[in-house]
């Protein structure tokens, strides 16, 4: 990746813009300053935000012409548990069949109660205590939301794959206060699904306790990503719609008036882990 967008917060966004576009990052406060309320009444996916206009703003303010910058990467932030900060330089962040079939920290914690995973014709299959677990015998019980979620993420269902794959969010800060995501700061939500349908509450609660929250932002490529519910972005559109988060985004930090509820979910392509060297930052946070 030669040019990231990086994405964290608004002063580290204005400083990218201004290294991506080629213009003083006032000139783009100013557009913000000039545009913010039409800018944060916009809904997703913007495309009434008029890139056109934009780079004419520019370019006028920098008597020259202001070109659409070709960038290849963003910073995405990811809400993780760990023992330590130091397994997440160890481990890559894997995507969930590597996380659960690889020699990781968790794999080898459910291993020790008879808890094992292998793959089986691009499916996860579960074993326990020497028995692959059949999740669909858990559809017709109390259990049927949890149990659909786990056949949805391990096994895929009639409208996709298995869901496995690595996401995060657009932009950075307390992002655990995204409902998505909140409780994810005690345990990974498949495996306590998992956990709670095999009748392992005190395996939950032990692993509560040894478990931390850390944001982790990594760099990805733009080839890599999705916008959660948007598969068929090329590549342009997708850069296009990421600039346009990031002037509404930028518009509503002025009015106090962004959430993390407002942080668009990005999804790294299924087969996908992020490696260690793509690793930007690591922070350990309180659970809320």
């Amino acid at each position: 990746m030669n040019l990231i967008l990086h994405t964290s917060n608004q002063e580290e966004l204005y400083c990218s813009l201004e290294n991506l576009f080629n213009v003083r990052k006032e000139f783009i406060h100013l557009y913000i300053l000039k545009h913010m309320s039409e800018l944060k009444d916009q809904t997703a996916p913007f495309k009434d935000i008029n890139l056109s206009y934009f780079l004419m703003f520019l370019s006028l303010k920098a008597n020259r012409v202001v070109d659409f910058p070709d960038f290849d990467g963003i910073t995405i932030s990811h809400l993780t548990t760990r023992t330590s900060a130091q397994n997440i330089i160890e481990e890559p962040l894997y995507n969930l069949f590597e996380t659960l079939t690889k020699k990781t920290e968790l794999k080898l914690r459910l291993e020790s109660i008879g808890l094992t995973f292998f793959e089986e014709d691009g499916k996860l299959k579960t074993v326990f205590h020497e028995k692959t677990v059949d999740w669909r015998t858990y559809l017709s019980g109390d259990e049927y939301p949890t149990a659909q979620m786990i056949i949805n993420r391990l096994e895929g269902n009639r409208f996709g794959p298995p869901d496995k794959c690595v996401n995060g969010f657009l932009f950075g800060g307390n992002i655990y206060e995204n409902g998505n995501v909140r409780h994810i700061q005690y345990l990974p939500e498949i495996v306590e699904n998992i956990l709670r349908i095999l009748g392992k509450h005190q395996l939950i609660r032990d692993l509560c306790r040894e478990l931390s929250p850390y944001i982790i932002k990594f760099a990805v490529p733009i080839d890599d990503i999705i916008f959660d519910g948007y598969k068929k972005l090329t590549l342009k559109q997708t850069q296009f719609r990421i600039i346009r988060h990031c002037l509404h985004y930028l518009s509503n930090q002025h009015y106090r008036s962004w959430g993390q509820y407002d942080n668009p979910i990005i999804r790294v392509v299924d087969e996908r882990s992020v490696p260690a060297d793509q690793i930007v930052s690591v922070e350990k946070v309180d659970p809320q």
